[in-house]
Parts: structure tokens; C-alpha cells; sequence
């Protein structure tokens, strides 16, 4: 019983990651991506024709793609700890994750 308690708690700490970054302000989020997207940018910059913009939004709508992934990859693990068929697993886990999203 305690491993499986213990399998959900990485999902449940994700969520709980994805609530407290999904509420911050507009400003403050943005203001965290494009100081990130612009240390990358200054890396790629000489060999790539993307323009600041575009990339700050590729990592942005990329990083929602990659939190609900990984939640996704999370809630597999722990149906599947609790005894749960990988289709079974897999069903459950995209269905929880686009109610959460």
C-alpha cells in the first residue's frame, strides 16, 4: 500500500508544479521565458535565421507541450506500479492529464 502511495506522489508534486507556474502573472512569467529564451537565443543566434519573437514563443507553447508530457509519463509509472496494463495506463494517464491542462 505505501508504494503505491509513493508512485503518486511524483505526479501529485508535478501538478502541484504545474499549479504554481501556471498561476503566476503574465509579467512575471514572460519576463522568466524571455530572459531564458534570450541566453539560448545569444547561443544560436549566429547559426540560425529565427528571430527573437518566434523562438521565445517555440519555448514557450514547447514548454506546455513538455510539463503535460511529463505528468503524462508520471501517471503511466504510477498506474502501472499499482498493477494497471500499459493500455490501460496510458488511457488513463492522457485522460487525466487533458482534464488537468
Amino acid at each position: 500500500m505505501k508504494k503505491h502511495l509513493l508512485a503518486w506522489l511524483w505526479p501529485a508534486l508535478w501538478m502541484i508544479l504545474i499549479f504554481s507556474l501556471s498561476h503566476q502573472p503574465a509579467g512575471v512569467s514572460g519576463g522568466i521565458s524571455s530572459e531564458i529564451v534570450r541566453w539560448v537565443f545569444e547561443g544560436v543566434a549566429s547559426f540560425t535565421p529565427l528571430e527573437f519573437e518566434t523562438l521565445h514563443t517555440l519555448f514557450r507553447k514547447s514548454a506546455h507541450f513538455f510539463a503535460y508530457l511529463v505528468l503524462g509519463l508520471l501517471i503511466v509509472r504510477a498506474f502501472r506500479k499499482t498493477g494497471a496494463s500499459l493500455k490501460r495506463a496510458v488511457f488513463w494517464a492522457f485522460g487525466i492529464s487533458a482534464v488537468y491542462a
